[in-house]
C-alpha cells in the first residue's frame, strides 16, 4: 500500500551519493567476501570464481529508485548470462526489525516481482555486507553497484543505471581494472547559487537552436532529464508550458539527456532523438545529449545534484540564481525575469536545505542502525538531537513520531507528540497518511492510538476529497484494525476503485485478504 509512508523517512538514503573522503574500499582492491545471511533467488555465490565477471547491487524494498532499476538489471543479466556474468541483489537496510520479518519482505517482493527481477538475490541479514561494502566505500546510498573482474578485483563502484559502458569493458576485458575514461574539462569542486555557469558542451542538439554561450541579458533554463526516467517525462508538458509563457521575454528552456543507458554515444543520441520526435509538439524546447558525462560532470556532480530531473536557472549576467527541481521553478523563475529575485536569500535558504539533506541522512542511517540492534536509548536521543536541529522539518517530526512507536515509555507520550505534529501539519494530507499509516501498520509498535490514527487518515481522505487510493487504503486499515470489518472492506473497494494501474495489485491483494479473513470467520 503506502509506498510513500514506508519510504519517507529515509528517502534521502535512496539517492545515489558519491564516495566519501573516508572511503577505504577502492577500485582496483580485492572485492571483500560474500557474507549473505540468506540466498532469496538464484544459486548462492560463497566466492567470486576467477574468469567470471559480478555486478553486486545493494538495494531495499522501501527504496524506489532501486525498484525502477530492476528491469535494468534483469537486461543486463540476460545479456551477458552466456559470458559469465552474475548479478547479485544483495538487500540491505530494510527496515522490519527481526532477521525472519526481513527475509520475509525480500521474498514476499522478489516473487511478486517474477521474471521482471531475474537475477540472484540475497539478503545481508545483519549488516555484514553493508559494513563491509557500502561503509567501505564511502556509499551512504542506495541503489549501489560493484563491478568485481575477472581477478577477483573491484573494477567499478557507482549508480547501477550508469555502469554499461564499464561492464561492456569489464565482460570484454582481461579482468585488469576498467581504462581510466576520456579526460574531461575540470569540474569545480563545488557549484553553488550565484557561480558563473558552467559551459555548454554537449555531444549532440536533438531538436531547437544550439546554445553555445550564455548570452549577457538572457535567462536560461538548463534542466537535465533521460528517457527512461518517469518524473522527468511527467515533466516535459510543464517545461514546454514555460517555455512558450517567456519565450519572448528572453528565456530559453534546454533540455540535456544526462545518464542515458544505452553503450555508446551514437546509441544515446538515437534514443534521444527516436523519443524527442515521438513526443512532437509536447516537447517543445531545445533539447541536446550530453558528451558522454561532460555536462553531468561539470554540472549535477558539483552542485551535488544526485538525481533527476533537475534544474538551473542561469540568469542575465551569467550567473546560477536557482537551483533544484523543475517542478519547483515558476516562482524563481517568474521573479527571475521581474528582476525582483532575491538570490542572497535563496542561496542562504538552499545551503540550509542541503544542511538538512546531509543531516537527516546520517540521523537515518543512525536511527536504523539502532533499532535494529534495539538500543531505543540511542534511537530517541539520535532523533530528539535531530528534531532540536531542524524542529520545523516535518520529515524530522515524522522521525520522531515513529521511533517513538517502538521506544516511547509511556502511550500518552506518543499520543501527545502525534497530537502536536497533526495540528501542526493538519493541512498536510500525506503527512497525515505517513503517521496514520505507521500507527496501524508498523509490527514493532509497542504503543498504538487508533482512533487517533483514524481520525488522521479521514482528514487525509477529506483534504484529498475521498480520491487518493493510498490514504482510502490507510483509512479502511484504521477500521480493520478497530474490528468494523464491514467499513473497512467498502472503504477497500473504493481503494481499488481509485487505485493507478500500478498500484491496483497491492490495493486488491488487501481487499482479498479482508474478504478471505471475514469468510473464514
Amino acid at each position: 500500500m503506502n509506498l510513500f509512508a514506508s519510504i519517507v523517512t529515509v528517502a534521502t538514503l535512496a539517492v545515489a551519493s558519491t564516495a566519501t573522503a573516508q572511503a577505504t574500499l577502492k577500485v582496483g582492491d580485492d572485492a571483500p567476501a560474500i557474507a549473505a545471511g540468506t540466498w532469496i533467488k538464484g544459486s548462492p555465490v560463497t566466492e567470486f570464481e576467477s574468469g567470471r565477471v559480478y555486478v553486486m547491487e545493494f538495494w531495499a524494498t522501501w527504496c524506489g529508485p532501486c525498484i525502477r532499476g530492476i528491469p535494468h538489471l534483469t537486461e543486463l543479466q540476460a545479456k551477458y548470462k552466456d559470458d559469465g556474468l552474475t548479478v547479485i541483489g544483495m538487500a540491505v537496510w530494510q527496515q522490519e526489525n527481526t532477521q525472519a520479518g526481513r527475509e520475509n519482505k525480500v521474498r514476499d517482493f522478489v516473487e511478486k516481482q517474477g521474471d521482471k527481477m531475474n537475477y540472484t538475490v540475497a539478503v545481508d541479514d545483519d549488516s555484514t555486507m553493508a559494513k563491509t561494502w557500502m561503509a567501505a566505500a564511502g556509499r551512504n546510498g542506495i541503489p549501489a553497484a560493484f563491478i568485481i573482474g575477472k581477478t577477483g578485483k573491484i573494477e567499478w563502484i557507482g549508480h547501477p543505471a550508469r555502469m554499461d559502458d564499464a561492464l561492456a569493458k569489464a565482460m570484454g576485458g582481461s579482468g585488469a581494472a576498467a581504462p581510466a575514461p576520456e579526460k574531461k574539462p575540470d569540474a569545480p569542486k563545488v557549484l553553488k547559487v550565484g557561480d558563473p555557469a558552467p559551459p555548454i558542451k554537449v555531444g549532440a542538439w536533438v531538436k531547437g537552436k544550439p546554445v553555445d554561450r550564455f548570452e549577457k541579458g538572457k535567462i536560461y533554463v538548463m534542466e537535465f532529464w533521460a528517457t527512461w526516467c518517469g518524473p522527468c517525462i511527467v515533466g516535459i508538458p510543464h517545461l514546454t508550458e514555460l517555455q512558450k509563457e517567456y519565450k519572448d521575454k528572453g528565456v530559453t528552456i534546454v533540455g540535456t539527456a544526462i545518464w542515458q543507458r544505452e553503450e555508446t554515444q551514437e546509441n544515446r543520441q538515437s534514443t534521444v532523438t527516436e523519443f524527442v520526435e515521438k513526443q512532437g509538439d509536447k516537447m517543445d524546447y531545445t533539447i541536446a545529449v550530453d558528451a558522454d558525462r561532460t555536462m553531468s560532470d561539470t554540472w549535477m556532480r558539483p552542485a551535488g545534484r544526485n538525481g533527476i530531473p533537475s534544474a538551473f536557472i542561469v540568469g542575465k549576467t551569467g550567473k546560477i540564481e536557482w537551483m533544484g527541481h523543475p517542478g519547483r521553478m515558476d516562482s524563481a523563475l517568474e521573479q527571475i525575469v521581474a528582476g525582483t529575485f532575491d538570490r542572497q536569500k535563496y542561496a542562504e535558504q538552499e545551503a540550509r536545505e542541503r544542511a538538512w539533506s546531509t543531516d537527516h541522512r546520517r540521523a537515518a542511517t543512525a536511527i536504523s542502525a539502532a533499532t535494529r540492534d534495539g538500543d531505543g536509548g540511542r534511537a530517541m536521543t539520535l532523533v530528539d538531537d535531530l528534531v532540536k536541529a531542524y524542529p520545523d522539518q516535518p520529515l524530522a517530526q515524522q522521525l520522531k513520531y515513529r521511533t517513538m512507536l517502538q521506544f516511547a515509555t509511556t502511550a500518552d507520550a506518543v499520543s501527545g507528540y502525534g497530537a502536536r505534529i497533526a495540528k501542526i501539519n493538519w493541512d498536510d494530507a500525506m503527512f497525515l497518511n505517513s503517521i496514520s499509516w505507521w500507527t496501524v501498520d508498523d509490527p514493532v509498535a509497542v504503543h498504538r492510538n487508533l482512533e487517533q490514527a483514524t481520525a488522521w487518515a479521514e482528514r487525509a481522505d477529506a483534504l484529498t476529497d475521498h480520491k487518493d487510493a493510498q490514504i482510502i487504503d490507510t483509512l479502511a486499515r484504521c477500521w480493520w484494525e478497530r474490528g468494523d470489518t464491514e467499513k473497512a472492506i467498502d472503504l477497500q473497494r473504493k481503494a481499488v476503485e481509485h487505485a493507478s494501474p500500478t498500484m491496483k495489485s497491492s490495493i486488491q491483494s488487501t481487499l482479498n485478504h479482508y474478504l478471505d479473513q471475514v469468510s473464514k470467520g
